[in-house]
């Protein structure tokens, strides 16, 4: 599902449609929709692709994510993708209200984590530090090859996720995923591994 919202005047209103069919999509031209509030995902197609269809086809709709992940493949594909913003499910209600009408205006609205990961990832050297190593022999993606490079310099779930930029549930997340690839038991036995396996060169 996702939420679709619609302006008039000075006020903005909320309408759910179903995405089980495209007469669902069709009906934001019915509406007159001009901001469409997209999870980043859903049953049967995730919020990449929908906003992928929605900027093709209703290039003057703006999409807006609001999502509980905030992880960079949801935030920059959503962008890539043509999204004007990407909102995180513990904003307030008025925080919701004025980034909707924001973004009626054309304007970008993201919320403070999601902005700070942009300017991170900006500011990112183009020379690849062990953080941003590319996936392993073990099948590891790019984050969990991050946060296993980064178990291995000693760092806390805490730590990890301020460097990230994301939350200590999702580091906990990787953590789990982590455990799962390489066989092991708890944080301590994965650390002492990644130690071994993950140190990088002097």
């Amino acid at each position: 599902m996702f939420w679709v919202v619609l302006a008039a005047t000075a006020l903005a209103y909320a309408a759910r449609v179903g995405m089980s069919s495209g007469p669902s999509i069709a009906r934001i031209v019915v509406f007159g929709v001009n901001v469409v509030l997209v999870d980043a995902r859903m049953p049967r197609m995730n919020g990449v692709e929908l906003i992928t269809l929605l900027s093709a086809r209703y290039p003057a709709v703006a999409s807006v994510v609001l999502s509980t992940f905030d992880e960079d493949d949801y935030i920059f594909g959503a962008l890539r993708a043509g999204a004007v913003g990407y909102l995180l499910k513990d904003c307030t209600p008025a925080e919701l209200v004025d980034a909707i009408r924001r973004a009626a205006r054309g304007e970008t609205v993201l919320a403070s984590p999601v902005a700070a990961r942009l300017v991170a990832e900006i500011r990112r050297p183009a020379t690849r530090a062990l953080t941003d190593a590319p996936p392993d022999r073990e099948g590891l993606s790019v984050r969990e090859a991050q946060v296993a490079g980064l178990i291995s310099t000693g760092a806390t779930n805490r730590q990890i996720a301020d460097r990230l930029l994301i939350t200590e549930g999702t580091v906990k997340n990787h953590v789990t995923s982590l455990l799962r690839k390489y066989g092991l038991r708890d944080r301590t036995q994965l650390a002492l591994h990644l130690q071994r396996t993950h140190r990088p060169s002097p």
